[in-house]
């Protein structure tokens, strides 16, 4: 029986050196650290002992890898959403890496990063939801829509802040008017602050109709 192929250690040294950064520099939370290592737990998984700057060399490419890729026994895919977000940090990855890895990671071009990311036959071929996103333009419309009613008052200012900041629904509706900082186009997230980062989390009786 052949042996099983084993992680690189290495690669495995090197994303506790990318999660370090991301909490330090980035200031990153918990629960953020928490989803990008589950997200770079498949991109270990699928260089295995192939050093990740000679990934390029390996004929699977991670995003036909991750079309398949699960690691917690459900026997279907990944969502989309969390397809795209794990092809979206190996490229976060390789952008610290060559920046803070230059001599190791110097071979590997702006261009191959780029290419890591599914492409919409592929995830139509998979049967995957095809998310469809609001241009700059379409924000800009909704954002001049002329006001009627109280709903449009309450909407309209949403959408923008929301776009612009790509914040979650949920943590833009707990947001304390304090952590806007209007003059210099700034928005602090803080939980100490009360900003909610999950549905569940959120006191339903607060709100009325």
């Amino acid at each position: 029986m052949p042996k099983k192929e084993k992680i690189n250690r290495e690669n495995y040294i090197e994303i506790k050196k990318y999660l370090d950064y991301q909490k330090r520099v980035r200031q990153c939370e918990l629960a953020t650290l928490k989803q990008k290592w589950a997200h770079l737990r498949h991109f270990l998984e699928w260089a295995l002992s192939t050093r990740f700057y000679d990934a390029p060399k390996l004929r699977l490419t991670f995003q036909n890898y991750i079309l398949d890729a699960r690691n917690d026994g459900i026997n279907k895919p990944l969502s989309s959403t969390t397809m795209n977000r794990a092809c979206h940090e190996v490229q976060e990855f390789y952008k610290w890496a060559k920046m803070y890895l230059p001599n190791d990671y110097k071979k590997i071009s702006e261009r191959w990063i780029e290419t890591i990311r599914l492409s919409k036959t592929k995830m139509n071929m998979q049967g995957l939801e095809d998310r469809k996103y609001y241009s700059q333009d379409e924000v800009l419309k909704i954002c001049s829509y002329k006001l009627k009613t109280l709903i449009d008052m309450r909407d309209r200012p949403a959408v923008a802040p929301l776009y612009l900041s790509a914040m979650r629904i949920t943590a833009f509706i707990s947001l304390p008017v304090r952590c806007v900082d209007i003059a210099n186009m700034t928005v602090f997230q803080f939980p100490s602050e009360g900003v909610l980062k999950e549905f569940k989390d959120i006191d339903h009786n607060s709100f009325t109709n």
